[in-house]
């Protein structure tokens, strides 16, 4: 989520595919993973409940996910 509350299907620093990446192991269940979020975000009223929520940030993660 940015800091305007728009969401983000993909944060480019927290990528972690390279050329060895496996598909089913991280693409597949990170897609699973937004999807439910994203389900739980449309019942909630537009309230991303996910890990990259604000409300579950650090002090360290604030200033981590700062757009630039």
């Amino acid at each position: 989520m940015y800091s305007d509350h728009s969401l983000c299907l993909h944060y480019l620093k927290d990528m972690k595919w390279n050329g060895w990446t496996e598909i089913y192991k991280y693409t597949i269940p990170w897609a699973i993973e937004w999807i439910h979020y994203y389900e739980v975000y449309l019942v909630n009223g537009n309230k991303w409940e996910g890990p990259e929520s604000p409300v579950h940030f650090t002090e360290f993660d604030k200033n981590k996910y700062e757009d630039e």
